[in-house]
């Protein structure tokens, strides 16, 4: 007994012992933190989800998020769309989904160079292939020239394309051998086109006459080109860390209920009656070009939502037929 009790006093005893201790302490709560991880979500009473892409052109993919995110209204903890007030280029708000410290989703283009670890994405793409089909905003000065141009060879050698130099289809237009003048934030584009920096923007059918109506107010002159577009297979995706994977259930299952009982094409028709309507009517002269960064054709199966008929068999295999 008194020799068991004077080890204690032997300084090399205590400090294995001490040691031992640490170990224990450590690691009881390394496994408290562990055990408690799976616990925090459900204990948190709500999450902010932030945006970046706050402009008028993106309010489509915002009210898209809502009405997703309200087939999971019920369960805990709730989440609340948060928009990222201070101006971010696409590139930085990347960079900052990739550090995973707080969740920010962003609508992008499926691209095989940008390919990042960190980040998911959703099982289907948003706006039924529409931001393939490129439109060109210009300025009436300009739009004899574009008149002149009829081949894409023209267009490679005539035409001077403003573009976001940080869009991930920056890289699809040099592919196709575009001459292309290149700014990182998009509001310098207009000021461009109007100083006569290029010809004309490519833009969505989704966004062109929402962008011309917004910037005509600075630059009256500026005006949608309507005799010929564009188009290249450009499936945009919702992305997230890959750290808020029970987040990005919750939206598959949103959307996926939301494309079942067809309140997400209502929601687009809402949005993009106006241009169905126009390109039914118009049937502008279409320029096929080429997208060599996605992985595989997508299946963009609701081109019917926008496209007509004869449009259609130019840009897909897809059976126009089938629509309905």
């Amino acid at each position: 007994m008194f020799r068991q009790l004077s080890l204690t006093r032997n300084p090399r005893f205590v400090s294995v012992l001490a040691c031992i201790a640490v170990f224990f302490l450590f690691n009881s709560k390394h496994l408290h933190a562990h055990t408690s991880a799976s616990s925090e979500v459900s204990q948190t009473v709500a999450v902010d989800l932030w945006y970046f892409q706050t402009h008028v052109r993106h309010r489509f993919r915002t009210e898209a998020m809502e009405l997703i995110l309200s087939y999971t209204a019920q369960q805990k903890p709730s989440l609340r769309l948060q928009p990222w007030t201070r101006p971010l280029t696409q590139q930085r708000a990347v960079s900052i989904m990739r550090n995973g410290q707080f969740p920010m989703f962003a609508t992008l283009s499926e691209h095989r160079q940008f390919q990042l670890p960190e980040l998911i994405r959703t099982e289907s793409h948003l706006v039924a292939g529409l931001m393939g089909f490129r439109m060109l905003l210009s300025h009436k000065q300009n739009l004899e020239k574009l008149s002149g141009i009829q081949s894409i060879e023209q267009m490679r050698t005539k035409l001077r394309i403003g573009f976001g130099q940080h869009w991930r289809d920056y890289s699809v237009l040099q592919a196709n051998d575009l001459t292309l003048v290149g700014t990182p934030h998009y509001s310098n584009l207009f000021p461009m086109l109007e100083a006569d920096r290029f010809d004309a923007i490519p833009r969505g059918l989704n966004q062109i006459f929402i962008e011309e109506q917004y910037w005509q107010s600075r630059f009256p002159d500026i005006q949608v080109f309507e005799e010929y577009a564009w188009y290249y297979p450009y499936p945009i995706y919702l992305y997230m860390h890959k750290d808020y994977q029970w987040i990005m259930e919750r939206i598959n299952y949103g959307f996926f209920r939301a494309m079942q009982d067809g309140r997400m094409r209502s929601l687009f028709k809402k949005h993009f009656q106006e241009e169905i309507d126009w390109l039914e009517k118009k049937q502008p002269k279409l320029f096929v070009l080429k997208n060599p960064f996605l992985e595989s054709e997508p299946n963009f199966h609701n081109l019917c939502w926008w496209a007509p008929r004869a449009l259609i068999q130019q840009i897909t295999a897809f059976p126009a037929e089938d629509c309905h």
